[in-house]
């Protein structure tokens, strides 16, 4: 099971969106977007991303195993591919907001 409920701004002056991501009816290429971009946060039962411009809160339903332990990142100083990942995942959660 993987599911996720994103509310917020892709960008200080975007409109609020409100998009549910179930993983099972991603396309391929949507699931291989947002297993690339989840394996680099996950494990931690709360995540914060710093230094983004985008403001969102996102709930993640899933069979994984998490800790209780928090993962705090910095966006400006992660590898650029890294970077990339996440920035696919943000394009994507655009694209499911319809």
């Amino acid at each position: 099971m993987e599911t996720m409920l994103v509310v917020g701004k892709a960008t200080p002056e975007s409109n609020i969106m409100i998009v549910t991501v179930n993983r099972a009816d991603l396309t391929v290429p949507q699931q291989t977007v947002y297993d690339d971009a989840v394996a680099l946060v996950t494990g931690n039962a709360y995540t914060l991303i710093e230094n983004t411009t985008s403001d969102l809160n996102i709930s993640r339903v899933t069979s994984s195993i998490v800790s209780e332990d928090e993962g705090i990142f910095d966006f400006a100083i992660m590898d650029l591919t890294d970077q990339d990942k996440l920035r696919a995942l943000l394009a994507l959660f655009v694209e499911l907001n319809v």
